[in-house]
């Protein structure tokens, strides 16, 4: 299952990380803008958890929910994430 199923809508966005993934032209930083309630928030986790996922690639923009980073994340013990 991929975790970014979860996710409705934001294709466009996905893609766009993803391409500047495959590029290796990601930017520093990103600003994510929107109405309360539309998904920010997890996209925002969905993209730091592919990054830290040790099953997977960052350029995948998958994460696999089950490898220890995966789970620390998701437990909120993950040292790399401050929300």
């Amino acid at each position: 299952m991929d975790l970014w199923d979860n996710l409705k809508g934001h294709v466009e966005q996905r893609e766009l990380f993803r391409r500047s993934l495959q590029r290796g032209r990601l930017s520093h930083a990103y600003v994510l803008t929107g109405p309360e309630g539309i998904g920010k928030r997890l996209f925002a986790r969905l993209l730091a958890q592919s990054a830290f996922c040790r099953n997977h690639a960052f350029e995948e923009l998958k994460a696999c929910g089950e490898c220890r980073a995966c789970r620390a994340f998701v437990a909120g013990s993950w040292p790399d994430y401050i929300e």
